[in-house]
């Protein structure tokens, strides 16, 4: 009887950290997602800006001239 619950304790460690890896693994890739996006975004305001400054000449002007200009 002892043995038999040594082995569901056992059993029971290895389930747990089981779920702790599979958990880990989904935290880490749904980081590395968010991070992807939040560079996508970065680099197409970049781009986007860039764009803004050169057909309109809004290099000199401040957030609130560009944002009155749009």
């Amino acid at each position: 009887m002892a043995n038999q619950y040594e082995k569901l304790i056992a059993q029971k460690a290895r389930l747990k950290e089981q779920m702790d890896r599979e958990d880990f693994k989904l935290r880490q890739s749904k980081y590395y997602e968010n991070r992807q996006a939040r560079k996508d975004r970065s680099r197409r305001l970049i781009q986007k800006g860039a764009l803004l400054e050169k057909y309109f000449q809004a290099d000199k002007l401040s957030v609130e001239q560009t944002e009155e200009l749009l």
